[in-house]
C-alpha cells in the first residue's frame, strides 16, 4: 500500500485532499483529530451509540468517533437506567469530551453536558413564537417528544394537526423531523445535583393553513348535502370520516355493519359548528 501511494496519479476526476483523508482513515488518524479539535475548542460531537459496556462498576454507553471508540458512564449521559440507557442504542447522541488515553485507546464523554451547552445556546437564539426544527425522540399516545436544541419539547396530540388523529404511533417515528413554532419554555424544577432542565411545549398546527378560517376548504361542505369520504379513525363513541384535510366528520357506527379505517364512504351533513370546527354526520353507506 505504502508503494501504491507514493506515486502520481492520472486519473479524472481526482481529489488530493480526498486521498488525504483516505490516508489518515487508514493510518487510524481521523478520530483523534476529531477528538483533539473538540477538546481544544470546546466543541459537542455526534456519533451513534453502538452498545452497552460495563467498565469496573460502571455502567457506559459506546459511541465510535471514526475508528476511537468512547464511553459515556451512564451518570454523564442522563438515562434513569440501564433500560433506558439501552433505548438509545443505533441513535445519534450528542456529547463532550472529558478525558482520553492514548494509550488505551479510548475517550470518556459526557452527554449531559453537550445537553447543556445545546439548551444554552438554544436559549441564546430561541424566543417564544419562534419557529424551529423538532426531531422526534418518543412517540407517545397523547403528544410528541422531540429535541429543539438541548431541550425537550412536547407537542400534545390537538396541536399536531387539524383533523383527527386516530394513531400517532402509524404516522411518526423516532428521528422524524417536523418544524414547530414554540409556545413556551420553562425551567424543570430539580434537586440541586441535577442538571438544568429545560422543557418547550410546541405546535406543529400552528405553522399550517386553518381549513376552518374563512375561506378555507370546512366552508365547502353545506348541511343536509352528501359527500364522499374516507374513515380516519373508528372510537367506541363514533365514525371519524376526513371530508378533505384537516377536515374529519363524527358519525354514528352503522348498524348493520361496521366501518373500518380506510374505508371509502357517503355521508350526509347533519350539522356544521364552525367555531368549535366540529361537523357531525351520518354515513349513508360503504363505497
Amino acid at each position: 500500500m505504502e508503494k501504491l501511494l507514493e506515486e502520481n496519479y492520472l486519473i479524472e476526476g481526482f481529489n488530493e485532499e480526498k486521498l488525504e483523508e483516505l490516508k489518515k482513515q487508514a493510518q487510524g488518524h481521523t478520530g483523534w483529530e476529531k477528538i483533539y479539535g473538540a477538546v481544544q475548542n470546546d466543541k459537542i460531537l455526534q456519533a451513534h451509540m453502538t452498545g452497552i459496556e460495563r467498565v469496573s462498576d460502571m455502567i457506559c454507553a459506546v459511541v465510535m468517533v471514526d475508528n476511537v471508540k468512547g464511553l459515556i458512564p451512564i451518570k454523564l449521559f442522563g438515562a434513569d437506567n440501564r433500560r433506558h440507557l439501552r433505548t438509545f442504542i443505533g441513535k445519534e447522541v450528542a456529547f463532550t469530551i472529558e478525558n482520553y488515553d492514548r494509550e488505551a485507546e479510548v475517550f470518556t464523554g459526557s452527554r449531559i453536558r453537550a445537553m447543556e451547552q445545546l439548551a444554552e445556546m438554544t436559549l441564546e437564539r430561541l424566543e417564544e413564537g419562534d419557529v424551529t426544527p423538532f426531531v422526534i425522540t418518543r412517540v407517545r399516545p397523547n403528544g410528541l417528544f422531540g429535541d429543539i436544541g438541548g431541550i425537550q419539547a412536547f407537542i400534545p396530540i390537538h396541536e399536531i394537526r387539524y383533523g383527527w388523529v386516530d394513531n400517532l404511533y402509524d404516522e411518526y417515528k423516532e428521528g422524524e423531523h417536523l418544524l414547530v413554532e414554540v409556545q413556551r419554555i420553562s425551567l424543570k424544577e430539580g434537586k440541586e445535583d441535577e442538571p438544568i432542565n429545560y422543557h418547550a411545549l410546541a405546535s406543529a398546527k400552528a405553522l399550517q393553513e386553518n381549513p376552518w378560517e374563512e375561506g378555507g376548504v370546512a366552508h365547502t361542505f353545506k348541511k343536509r348535502n352528501e359527500y364522499m369520504g374516507v374513515v380516519s379513525g373508528v372510537a367506541e363513541y363514533g365514525v371519524f370520516v376526513r371530508l378533505a384535510d384537516g377536515v374529519d366528520s363524527l358519525a354514528r357506527h352503522l348498524k348493520f355493519e361496521n366501518a373500518n379505517v380506510g374505508d371509502k364512504v357517503v355521508v350526509r351533513i347533519n350539522d356544521i359548528d364552525v367555531e368549535q370546527e366540529q361537523i357531525r354526520s351520518q354515513i349513508l353507506r360503504i363505497i
